[in-house]
């Protein structure tokens, strides 16, 4: 009896002693407090796709609740996204801008900055996206449409003060992209989806190489605005025999 009246009374005093939660809460007031995910670490069972920057040696890996960049000397991070909490399609890193960018397959579009670990914007883009591609050292982006169209967006300011990736005026239409006279006499069939969008080496900044669900192709010149080159080549081109432009008989 003795013993459980010592341990009734300790039990009753370590009641006493706890502090009431919501009175401590009163005498705090409010807190501005922002959470958010600064590292995570484990497996990554919602890949769905992968990027690798070759510079800095990092491998970004498109999960469903965001990125997650694993490099050399125990790098490992989640750039998790807020808006678009679904499986990736692609992730491609913005070379030379310390960024990476996640498309997810309902079209929600995130760009994450890999020095800050933020999100600079987060847009779900009115048409389906089929793929992206990040210019070298340049804030710009190519998206790939279903329409066969690639649009420049650019990440800038919303009208709520958040980051959005808004369209620019420049963009890429299937029929320029193979000349102005492609279906020209013939009937108009849909455009095929853009299936990849890829800087030409060395040429990064002036040329890409954009392909379609078709298996045709075209090296599109950002500055002329016109195409380089096309596969399969233009109609009037295929009937000459000779490929050479200039023969020299000599």
């Amino acid at each position: 009896m003795f013993k459980l009246t010592k341990l009734h009374k300790a039990v009753t005093e370590a009641l006493n002693a706890v502090p009431n939660v919501d009175d401590l809460a009163k005498s705090l007031g409010a807190l501005d407090v922002r959470p958010r995910v600064v590292s995570e670490h484990g497996g990554t069972h919602s890949a769905t796709c992968i990027a690798y920057e070759p510079v800095q040696r990092l491998l970004a890996v498109g999960v469903d609740t965001g990125v997650k960049i694993i490099g050399g000397d125990g790098v490992e991070a989640l750039l998790a996204t807020a808006h678009h909490v679904e499986p990736a399609r692609c992730v491609e890193f913005m070379p030379g801008v310390g960024r990476v960018m996640r498309v997810s397959v309902d079209n929600g579009i995130d760009v994450f900055d890999l020095h800050s670990q933020t999100c600079l914007a987060s847009t779900r883009w009115p048409t389906d996206v089929t793929c992206a591609c990040g210019m070298k050292d340049s804030p710009f982006v190519m998206v790939g449409q279903s329409t066969g169209d690639v649009a420049v967006a650019a990440v800038q300011h919303g009208a709520d003060g958040e980051g959005i990736l808004a369209p620019r005026s420049y963009s890429v239409a299937r029929a320029d992209a193979f000349g102005s006279g492609e279906n020209e006499g013939v009937a108009v069939a849909p455009a095929p989806a853009v299936v990849a969008v890829k800087p030409q080496p060395r040429r990064e900044s002036t040329r890409v190489l954009i392909a379609y669900a078709d298996g045709s192709l075209t090296l599109w010149d950002l500055h002329l605005r016109r195409p380089r080159a096309t596969y399969p080549p233009p109609r009037d081109a295929s009937l000459n025999p000779n490929p050479n432009p200039n023969p020299n008989p000599n």
